[in-house]
């Protein structure tokens, strides 16, 4: 299986750390051209590049993508959404969305690489980045009060929920302006999204 990889970091190496006989190459956008891989991964963070997935119609295409929904971009049917924030691609299972047509190949292609699909629907947030946002979020609201200090509550975080990292770590990892994006673009439909203003102005500065 001959996967090509488009990325603007070095973050796809935690998707194929146990990849079984694929052969993975790093491409630019221009390098991509149809009928030289079997497979395409466009890690890039939110590209949506609609132009690329079209031209490669017999291709499962995977793309990171958080915050965009398939239906919002008229994707193809080929196209797998998957999240690809930071911390996430290290994990058994890989949160997807996709139409049902291509869901089994998705999966086989998920298997070779030692992972399985975890399928959710197609709405911004998918589901583990939601959750991760709003305990992040809160964990700003928490500091405003005057709860605690940031490094108290990661560590009570840590050890009181098995977490993983405390949420201002998890936040520094994956990135404040994604979680800003997310719980912005969650706030529309829901006041419980409601952004703390201390990250507002942390991301500001």
């Amino acid at each position: 299986m001959r996967c090509f990889v488009i990325s603007d970091d070095d973050g796809w190496k935690d998707l194929f750390a146990s990849a079984l006989a694929v052969e993975l190459i790093r491409v630019s956008r221009e390098e991509c051209l149809p009928g030289k891989s079997d497979i395409i991964f466009d890690l890039r963070d939110e590209a949506w590049d609609m132009d690329l997935y079209r031209n490669h119609p017999e291709n499962p295409i995977f793309i990171s993508a958080v915050l965009g929904t398939l239906k919002q971009h008229q994707a193809p049917a080929n196209v797998v959404r998957i999240n690809g924030w930071p911390t996430m691609l290290t994990k058994p299972l890989i949160e997807c969305s996709a139409e049902s047509a291509i869901q089994i190949r998705a999966e086989e292609i998920l298997e070779r690489l030692n992972k399985k699909a975890e399928w959710v629907a197609d709405l911004p947030g998918l589901v583990s980045p939601r959750v991760i946002a709003m305990i992040i979020n809160e964990a700003w609201f928490a500091l405003e009060e005057g709860v605690s200090s940031a490094e108290d509550i990661d560590t009570a975080m840590q050890l009181g929920t098995n977490y993983p990292f405390g949420p201002f770590a998890w936040g520094e990892k994956i990135g404040l302006k994604k979680i800003l994006s997310l719980l912005t673009i969650l706030e529309q439909s829901s006041p419980r999204y409601k952004v703390a203003a201390s990250l507002e102005k942390e991301v500001a500065e």
